[in-house]
């Protein structure tokens, strides 16, 4: 499954990269994050970002996620990979999301391309289903982005 999507800021291109890696922003920018923070994993090398998430989607099981993502071929401030690999009873999503940031005049405009594979039961639900539901948390991250940047 593949999203792809732009966005605009009012803000400088450094500015903005690095609100996509501070945790502190995350936590006020991911819809239902509860926590974030820099963490070591025992089963890969590298830090990664741990965020507690309660989800709300309708179809899915409520509660509290523990979802790692891990920045990738990070070069500042034009180009970061966040890869993810979040997994539950419901079966787990392995995830990569391309984010390209470019300056145009006074705002910054981020491209980004998101390529997930589903396995277990998430992978019997109806793509369109999967696809707004993550295009919704997408959008709602965005703007909450833009107001604490």
């Amino acid at each position: 499954m593949e999203i792809k999507g732009s966005q605009k800021f009012k803000a400088p291109q450094l500015q903005v990269f690095q609100a996509l890696l501070n945790p502190a922003i995350l936590k006020e920018s991911v819809p239902g994050c509860s926590s974030a923070e820099y963490a070591e994993v025992p089963w890969a090398t590298g830090r990664h970002i741990k965020l507690v998430i309660s989800l709300n989607i309708p179809g899915f099981p409520s509660g509290a996620y523990t979802v790692f993502v891990k920045p990738e071929e990070v070069v500042e401030p034009t180009h970061l990979v966040l890869a993810s690999t979040p997994s539950s009873a419901l079966g787990s999503i392995n995830a990569r999301c391309a984010v390209d940031l470019s300056h145009d005049g006074e705002q910054t405009i981020i491209n980004y391309v998101t390529d997930a594979q589903l396995e277990g039961k998430l992978a019997s639900t109806p793509e369109f289903i999967i696809k707004g539901a993550v295009k919704s948390v997408l959008d709602h991250f965005f703007k909450n982005l833009e107001k604490h940047i």
